[in-house]
């Protein structure tokens, strides 16, 4: 494995106190002597990151033997370095290293933390660098931002489910050649271990020739959340329902191998996919959510959203296209923070669950084939100030389940409370509805028992349910006048 600085990203942050105690030896202008500068080490963070992941050792058993090494070093006008054993790092909390160092001086500090292997291997995996200080008298004090190391690493058949990974460490992991998509989902298995824990890393399967599929709904054994940047196997064809749905959130670029798959492709930093049947029907599979572009324009043959496609996407504020979407599948605009507006006015099919949760649009337009709103879809939207409603009928609700209201207010709701649609947004949210519509709706209070299962019940609710629907209830922090958020102003 070969390391380097990877320096995009900060993992861990130290703060490191330097405190002066001046001995004056003469009453002249000048400063004489020497500062005690004192270096505290809270190494809380990094135990946190270690104890908490399974595939990362805490001890051999052998005092003789440190696992990691700080090394903290004062260099400059003045020079000095001090190294610090730390064995049991699971059990110790902090060190402390004192310096003498000469009133005027300008110095600055770095630390590095090494970790040694099994095999007795010395690993840089953290290091970092304050800016320059002056020793004054009195108490003087400096920051250093620790970063993880960027560690290239190939994934083989022979490690793909026993390498250990190094938390904090950045990876570039790299995918041999003749590596199975068996093998490749036992490596996201192990992947998913650190999960968190690794610094932003590279997913580079381009030279996985024979990967064709990656699917494992099932377990859901897919890559993890620490994955900024993805290149797809060139001859894949096949993606798991769930794929993306741990990596999009973090995800700054995906992309496909050059001379790459005919079935899947990226167009202005977004991944499709084609219809194997027509090339008029493409699905959109994934819109990085740390993707550098305020404003994005779907490609003009898009009729499908795929699940988490735009999940807590960071930066887009407009999406151009979406009117001529026919089918969107679950959480596509989950916890989008800067959207403005999604104009859904060409769905031809209802929508599915956890779509615009904490999601940050302030108006949202629907065609009159959504005649029913899927449980946990607007829950925490707080800019949500307009919705429009086509459908002819009232819209009917499936409320949310009953840990969103928990999970808001521990003590006010219990995990079995229902949680009703549109709880924790906006209070001045107004419904548009058809013309002549706003009566229909406002006596639309029933509950049906859809199931024919009685002893598991499954009911739809009428708009103006009390259980259902947060406005029409004073229960979830609403007026409980439904009558003043419905506008039938709909032509």
């Amino acid at each position: 494995m070969k390391t380097k600085k990877y320096s995009s990203s900060v993992c861990i942050t130290f703060v490191l106190f330097a405190i002066i105690a001046t001995n004056l030896f003469s009453s002249c202008s000048h400063s004489i002597g020497t500062g005690n500068l004192s270096f505290q080490f809270r190494s809380s963070d990094l135990q946190r990151l270690i104890s908490s992941n399974s595939t990362m050792p805490k001890s051999r058993g052998d005092e003789d033997n440190d696992l990691y090494t700080v090394e903290i070093a004062i260099k400059g006008d003045y020079q000095k370095t001090q190294s610090i054993k730390m064995f049991y790092i699971d059990t110790i909390d902090e060190y402390n290293a004192d310096f003498q160092v000469p009133i005027g001086a300008t110095v600055y500090v770095t630390i590095e933390v090494y970790f040694q292997n099994d095999n007795t291997e010395t690993m840089k995996i953290l290091s970092g660098k304050s800016e320059e200080i002056t020793i004054q008298r009195g108490s003087n004090s400096v920051e250093i931002k620790l970063e993880g190391m960027n560690i290239d690493l190939e994934i083989t058949g022979e490690n793909c489910n026993s390498v250990s990974l190094i938390p904090p460490a950045s990876y570039n992991f790299t995918f041999s050649s003749d590596l199975t998509s068996e093998q490749a989902i036992s490596f996201f298995s192990l992947l998913q271990k650190s999960w968190s824990q690794l610094g932003p890393s590279v997913l580079d399967m381009s030279n996985a020739t024979t990967i064709t599929s990656l699917v494992d709904d099932e377990n859901r054994n897919y890559p993890a959340d620490n994955i900024r940047k993805m290149i797809l196997p060139p001859n894949i064809t096949e993606l798991g329902f769930d794929f993306l749905q741990c990596s999009v959130e973090n995800l700054e670029t995906i992309e496909i191998a050059p001379n790459g798959s005919t079935t899947f492709f990226v167009e202005d930093g977004i991944l499709y996919q084609r219809n194997a049947e027509t090339t008029e029907f493409v699905s959109l599979w994934c819109c990085p959510a740390k993707l550098d572009a305020n404003e994005v324009t779907l490609n003009e043959n898009t009729q499908e959203i795929k699940n988490y496609a735009f999940y807590g996407n960071e930066n887009i504020e407009k999406i151009n296209g979406l009117e001529n979407i026919q089918t969107i599948e679950g959480s596509v605009f989950y916890n989008c923070k800067k959207i403005k507006e999604l104009n859904l006015s060409g769905l031809d099919t209802l929508i599915s669950t956890y779509n615009f949760q904490y999601c940050s649009a302030e108006k949202i337009i629907f065609s009159a084939g959504v005649t029913k709103i899927p449980c946990n879809s607007f829950v925490g939207c707080p800019n949500l100030k307009d919705i429009y409603f086509s459908s002819e009928s009232p819209v009917e609700l499936e409320p949310s389940n009953p840990f969103a209201c928990y999970a808001y207010d521990e003590e006010k709701y219990s995990r079995t409370d229902l949680c009703p649609e549109f709880f924790d947004c906006n209070p001045d949210l107004i419904f548009h509805v058809i013309s002549g519509m706003k009566a229909a709706y406002l006596s639309a209070a029933d509950k049906t028992n859809t199931s024919d299962d009685d002893e598991n019940p499954s009911y739809i609710y009428g708009f103006a349910n009390t259980e259902a629907n947060a406005y029409a209830s004073t229960t979830f922090g609403c007026d409980g006048n439904l009558s003043d958020h419905i506008v039938d102003d709909i032509e």
